[in-house]
């Protein structure tokens, strides 16, 4: 990035001049930001440990919830009420699933405490006496990011780099709901000057590394398996033989197994 412009939001054509960089301007402008913020307010959110990984995962939240790529899969795992939540927890057996779902929910809080404002104690709501106030939505976002932590480490069976960022942003949440606060500013103005159409290649790598990355597991969970099954011939292990060949054919229909 040109020095004249670190850390300005003045110059429209940061997001346009080069298109083969675009993602990469955009985050780095994020993430920019929310390192001008966090000087700003200086020792108020003093990290209790390192947490340069928490500010990379902002930048991309940031990002990707102006793209209508990342509404629409996100929009359908979304509800404000905590038993609809768990009702779409319960109703599948997939912890990917279940760790997507907390996710969203969880980043959804606080980007509508943090950046939108519309969810804390002096938005206007309609009938506010009855409907949750900032405490109780920060405690909610602060269940959901725990929990989706929980499942991250379930799926991978090892501590990741987004299920650590996941649980310090369940352990202080209140303090990058604050950064995200002092980010605004630079937010809004992000969104005024770019287009859903320019970034739409972003969510779309995310989601196939994702999807990549649980592809993998899953074979190798499937071969872990598979050789427990020729050792003991177990009944237990040929029913988790089952399950995760049909799993896997879900994941990847080129993939065929047949005991």
């Amino acid at each position: 990035m040109p020095k004249e412009r670190k850390n300005s939001v003045k110059s429209d054509e940061f997001y346009y001049d080069l298109s083969d960089h675009e993602r990469e301007k955009a985050v780095s402008f994020l993430l920019g930001s929310i390192l001008k913020s966090r000087c700003n307010l200086k020792e108020q959110i003093s990290p209790v440990t390192p947490d340069d990984d928490v500010n990379v995962y902002l930048a991309h939240l940031l990002f990707a919830v102006t793209t209508s790529e990342y509404r629409q899969i996100a929009d359908r795992y979304l509800s404000p009420y905590i038993s609809n939540v768990e009702k779409m927890i319960d109703e599948t057996d997939d912890y990917y699933i279940k760790y997507f779902i907390y996710k969203v929910n969880a980043d959804h809080l606080l980007l509508h405490l943090g950046i939108f404002g519309d969810l804390g104690d002096d938005a206007p709501r309609a009938h506010a006496a009855f409907q949750p106030g900032e405490k109780q939505y920060s405690g909610r976002a602060t269940t959901y990011y725990d929990r989706a932590a929980h499942f991250n480490h379930r799926i991978y069976r090892k501590q990741t780099a987004v299920g650590s960022v996941l649980s310090k942003l369940s352990e202080r949440f209140d303090r990058y709901r604050d950064l995200l606060r002092a980010t605004r500013k630079d937010f809004f103005h992000f969104t005024n000057t770019s287009t859903d159409e320019q970034f739409a290649v972003f969510v779309h790598s995310l989601t196939e590394f994702e999807q990549e990355a649980l592809l993998k597991n899953k074979r190798d969970e499937f071969l872990d398996v598979y050789g427990s099954w020729l050792r003991t011939k177990s009944d237990e292990d040929r029913a988790k033989l089952v399950k995760l060949t049909e799993e896997l054919k879900k994941l990847d229909p080129e993939f065929r197994f047949e005991l």
